[in-house]
């Protein structure tokens, strides 16, 4: 079994997750291979026992926020199973522990969390990577883990990798080393930084931007039933692998989330040259 640290978590897996470096301890989190067949699977989802399947992936079992059983479809390349793995799965396994999980990228300013929230396509990894080509340390790319504390919302790390098309790529520039595609036959790249966040590390989130398209560049801030509405939409967990129990528990965390921190609205013409436009617009807000 390899071991792995991600999202603050020893994550003991039977699946190579390439993404992460091994490390040494002791598994909080196991990802095992197993026929469903041999499995006691119930029948439906419940807080603590997410059964569902990963379309044309896997049928998936995640309990207890410590179990991931997962059954492969036969055709599927290996290449594809650590994607999904450390994506939507390890969703579930976090928010059974309790923490929100939102779509999200994520880099370091100043200490803080600064996270970028939008559909697929919008842009969300390309401004993260144009931070980080700037000096900001990645935070996390897809999952954004939201813990509570006496200090209010703290982000978990996942681990330095982000996802990029060709073409944003190019935008961002060649600072960004050691790029492998995100599994075989994918038209994304997957590029994985040496730096590596300290153990039990989190980060206090400041700001979460939703990003959108307009004829300007601006941003402004989001009214509560507007920041509602896209923390829900922007959730993060795979399909068909939630539970009434995990949505309750969701819409609660999103109601707290919004009376503690500000959500801003950032409209930009779609341009991969204003990247770096872009990244001062954001300093120069987080500087007010």
């Amino acid at each position: 079994m390899y071991t792995y640290y991600a999202y603050n978590l020893y994550i003991g897996s039977e699946i190579e997750l390439p993404e992460l470096a091994e490390v040494k301890g002791k598994p909080e989190v196991y990802i095992r291979v197993r026929d469903f067949c041999s499995l006691d699977v119930p029948s439906k989802a419940t807080f603590s026992s997410v059964v569902g399947e990963i379309p044309g992936v896997a049928k998936v079992l995640i309990q207890r926020g410590v179990d991931i059983f997962i059954d492969p479809f036969s055709q599927i390349h290996p290449s594809r199973l650590s994607p999904n793995l450390l994506g939507g799965c390890m969703a579930v396994i976090l928010m059974q522990r309790g923490r929100l999980t939102l779509h999200a990228s994520c880099v370091g300013i100043r200490g803080h969390a600064v996270a970028f929230l939008g559909h697929s396509g919008e842009g969300k990894s390309t401004l993260a990577a144009a931070f980080h080509a700037k000096g900001y340390p990645l935070i996390t790319d897809d999952v954004l883990a939201v813990q509570n504390s006496h200090e209010g919302p703290m982000v978990v790390p996942s681990f330095a990798r982000i996802k990029l098309w060709p073409a944003s790529l190019a935008a961002v520039g060649p600072t960004l080393p050691q790029l492998t595609p995100l599994y075989k036959g994918s038209h994304k790249w997957s590029y994985v930084s040496s730096e590596r966040c300290p153990k039990n590390r989190t980060f206090p989130l400041k700001r979460i931007y939703l990003l959108d398209r307009g004829d300007e560049h601006a941003i402004q801030p989001l009214p509560p039933q507007e920041a509602f509405a896209a923390l829900l939409q922007h959730r993060r967990a795979a399909e068909g692998l939630e539970s009434p129990e995990l949505a309750q528990q969701l819409l609660l965390q999103i109601s707290q989330l919004i009376n503690q921190i500000t959500l801003k609205r950032f409209t930009r013409r779609p341009s991969l040259e204003a990247l770096p436009e872009l990244v001062s617009i954001v300093e120069a807000d987080l500087a007010q």
